[in-house]
C-alpha cells in the first residue's frame, strides 16, 4: 500500500469532522510540514492561530491547548507523511476540502499564511499549497490576504 493511499484510509476516518477542530489542526499542520520542516517558530505560531480563531473561541472547549496540542500528537505523523506527496494529491485536496464552512475558511487561510510566514520565510511549497487551497475553496487569495491586514498574532 502506498503513503498516498494509507492516508487516503486515514482521512476516510477524519470524513465526519468536517469543520471540526480536528480538520483545522490537521490543514495547519500540513502548512507546518509543507517546506519539509518542521519548525518551531511554525508549530508556535499555529497554536497562537488556533486560540485566535473566533469559531473555536466560544466556550466548547473547557482547555483548547489541551485538546489542540492531544490532536496535534495524534495527527503528526500521519502528516508528515502526507507532506511527502505532492500538493496536487488527491489526499492534500480531501484534506483542504474537508473544511467548507463559508466563516471558516478565510480564518483557515489567514492561519495558514501566518504558519506558512512565521519564518519570515515563504517556501515554494507553502505557497503551492496555499494556492491549492484558494482553488479548492473557490477564493481570490490576494483579496483575502490584504496587505497589513493579519488576525493572527506573530
Amino acid at each position: 500500500m502506498t503513503t498516498d493511499e494509507r492516508l487516503f484510509m486515514t482521512e476516510n476516518a477524519f470524513a465526519d469532522d468536517r469543520n471540526s477542530l480536528e480538520a483545522v489542526v490537521r490543514i495547519l499542520l500540513l502548512t507546518v510540514h509543507a517546506d519539509g520542516r518542521k519548525r518551531q517558530v511554525e508549530m508556535d505560531q499555529l497554536y497562537r492561530t488556533m486560540s485566535a480563531l473566533h469559531i473555536f473561541s466560544s466556550g466548547d472547549m473547557e482547555q483548547p491547548e489541551e485538546a489542540i496540542a492531544r490532536i496535534v500528537d495524534v495527527q503528526s505523523s500521519e502528516i508528515e507523511e502526507l507532506a511527502e506527496v505532492p500538493v496536487s494529491s488527491t489526499t492534500v485536496d480531501q484534506t483542504i476540502d474537508n473544511i467548507d464552512d463559508p466563516d471558516l475558511i478565510p480564518q483557515v487561510i489567514e492561519a495558514m499564511y501566518a504558519i506558512a510566514y512565521s519564518d519570515k520565510e515563504y517556501h515554494f511549497h507553502e505557497n503551492q499549497l496555499l494556492s491549492r487551497a484558494a482553488e479548492i475553496w473557490k477564493i481570490n487569495i490576494s483579496k483575502t490576504l490584504e496587505p497589513g491586514r493579519n488576525m493572527f498574532p506573530q
